[in-house]
């Protein structure tokens, strides 16, 4: 988990995502995981405040697939 203080210091707007202090904010969601949109804002909120920004960028980058409601990763890397 990322210490709020500092999460709060950096403005979303301030950098990229990729360059963010959370090195890859896709991680925070498990692959294979649907989440419904309260659980995923809940689980992006601890990357950043900004949780809708970072969802929608997410999306943007083909890191995460919205449908009806519902989320979940489809990029980035993981552990095996």
């Amino acid at each position: 988990m990322v210490s709020s203080d500092l999460r709060r210091s950096v403005p979303f707007t301030a950098c990229p995502v990729t360059m963010s202090i959370h090195p890859a904010p896709e991680r925070a969601l498990e692959p294979g995981r649907v989440y419904v949109e309260s659980d995923g804002n809940g689980i992006l909120g601890q990357v950043h405040d900004d949780y809708a920004a970072l969802r929608r960028y997410l999306v943007d980058e083909g890191l995460l697939e919205r449908r009806d409601g519902f989320y979940w990763r489809t990029g980035g890397t993981f552990e095996v």
